[in-house]
């Protein structure tokens, strides 16, 4: 296995094997969900366990909904013995065996650790029960806030960047939001609205997004470089499409960005800024004689523009996934 490609459900396109993880061998009797997650809708952590584990709790969900249990943590109080004792019978474990008290205190510290480390879910799948009635951790899924990178250090210094799209990481290094998708048209906008709407306004005309870029509200040159940078050199992508909304991001900022960017993008760019500065950074592109820029002023026209130029095919491959990994490497170090 190490040093070849895994191809799983989860990494479909394969990732490389450079680790590969040795444990005991267990019988398994019973396999259980438990899981904590930052839940929006409650407002804190919730706790998610269901007497079947070891297949997608997605899938339990849709199949059998009245197997999955939740409880509802307050952040201030913290989670209480009764919901630790709830999370067993959940997990329809006899109160009177060593398993069910083990799985109470197996909550306390799964909800410990998760506050400790500014998790966002952390989830065991299974948690097996051997023929002796032991119970084992047998897979497990952490996900960590990535807002909190700098009081988790000691975390985010053990990430593997082997095992992550070469372009989000070299996005991320720049504080950009890079999403790689399977359409054309290269979104490079602010704000998640703004680029929901975009790929719907695509889709209904007939295209989809090759990714979405969110350059957010603080970009700066560097920033602008690194969007062109992994716009140009992304092989799925045929028209480079710019929509900004001007706010805390000025849309001259962006449109000097564009123009500095330029000698190194030779994708087709449609254009459209409203908001903060935007006639000004109209006005700029207009003038900056960029042979493959069109500027819009509608958001249809714009969207119009970029699938005609997608439709005609003016843009040659130019993606070399290799070159981009060694400047994401390079970053990187």
């Amino acid at each position: 296995m190490l040093g070849a490609n895994l191809i799983t459900k989860q990494a479909p396109n394969g990732l490389p094997c450079n680790k590969v993880l040795l444990r005991e061998c267990f019988d398994l009797e019973r396999e259980l969900y438990l899981s904590i997650i930052l839940d929006r809708k409650s407002g804190g952590p919730l706790i998610v366990a269901s007497p079947c584990g070891g297949t997608s709790i997605e899938e339990v969900a849709e199949s059998n909904p009245e197997l999955i249990f939740t409880e509802e943590v307050d952040i201030e109080e913290g989670v209480t013995e009764q919901q630790c004792h709830n999370v067993a019978n959940y997990l329809q474990l006899d109160p009177d065996t060593e398993a069910y008290q083990i799985c109470i205190q197996l909550v306390r510290n799964l909800y410990e650790f998760f506050l400790e480390n500014d998790s966002l879910q952390v989830e065991i799948n299974p948690l097996a029960q051997t023929p002796q009635g032991k119970l084992v951790i047998a897979d497990a899924k952490w996900v960590v806030d990535d807002k909190a990178a700098a009081r988790q250090s000691h975390i985010f210094a053990t990430r593997d960047v082997s095992q992550e799209d070469a372009r989000e990481v070299f996005a991320s290094q720049y504080g950009l939001n890079y999403v790689g998708l399977d359409g054309s048209i290269g979104c490079l906008v602010n704000g998640a609205g703004l680029s929901m709407a975009n790929m719907d306004l695509l889709a209904l005309n007939g295209v989809s997004p090759a990714c979405f870029l969110d350059v957010g509200g603080a970009a700066d040159q560097k920033a602008i470089d690194a969007a062109f940078t992994v716009l140009q050199n992304d092989d799925k992508v045929k028209v480079i499409f710019v929509n900004i909304f001007g706010g805390i991001v000025r849309c001259d900022l962006i449109a000097e960005g564009l123009i500095r960017a330029s000698d190194n993008v030779t994708k087709p760019i449609v254009v459209r800024l409203e908001g903060n500065n935007s006639s000004r950074g109209m006005e700029l592109l207009k003038k900056s004689g960029i042979d493959n820029l069109i500027v819009e002023q509608e958001w249809k026209t714009a969207v119009n523009t970029a699938k005609s130029l997608y439709i005609n095919s003016l843009l040659k491959p130019a993606y070399d996934d290799d070159a981009l990994s060694g400047a994401c490497f390079a970053a990187a170090g």
